[in-house]
């Protein structure tokens, strides 16, 4: 799980250079489940880490995050070659769940011109967390205000080589005053 490794990768990418942030240069997550050393997820588990991955870069502050890598090397029907099965799209362009997360999640969170900020200073309160529940707030450039909530269970099964199961919770998130015209998303 990406929360995991996180403080350790951190801490081994930060090189000091003033006035520069802080970017993670390449990460992913092979979708080769059938990889003889247990080194691939199933495809919604790819999404879900990937997804993980993101706000826990934006959460950390991180200027970009480059995901490795666009469109798997070759078409591996057998998902035994770690290599080959990193894509965010299988080798025929076809998109993988993980590309249509990505996809409703940047779409969740702009403008409709890619611009969001995370300078927002919005009072809000979140309870029902747990311990690896996190929570962010974003600002879109048109005054859009997104709370973002997630959280980073153990979600896959090395050995059995399948997604576990994890039930829903309850969360609520508290604001200064009443709000009209919200929506919740799931991307």
């Amino acid at each position: 799980a990406p929360v995991a490794y996180w403080d350790y990768a951190v801490r081994l990418g930060q090189i000091p250079m003033p006035n520069a942030g802080m970017t993670i240069s390449e990460t992913g997550y092979s979708t080769a489940v059938n990889n003889a050393n247990r080194e691939g997820v199933d495809e919604t588990t790819q999404a879900k880490y990937i997804l993980d991955v993101l706000m826990d870069a934006a959460k950390a502050g991180i200027k970009a995050t480059n995901l490795y890598e666009l469109v798997d090397q070759r078409n591996d029907t057998t998902k035994t070659s770690k290599e080959n099965n990193f894509g965010l799209f299988h080798n025929d362009w076809t998109p993988k769940v993980a590309a249509t997360a990505i996809h409703n999640l940047t779409t969740i969170l702009t403008d409709g011109v890619g611009s969001v900020t995370s300078t927002s200073t919005l009072a809000y309160n979140v309870t029902g967390l747990s311990a690896v529940g996190k929570h962010m707030l974003f600002q879109e450039a048109n005054g859009v205000q997104d709370i973002v909530v997630w959280s980073e269970p153990d979600i896959w099964d090395e050995a059995g080589r399948k997604g576990i199961a994890v039930a829903g919770q309850q969360v609520t998130i508290t604001l200064p005053t009443a709000v009209t015209g919200y929506a919740i998303y799931d991307p």
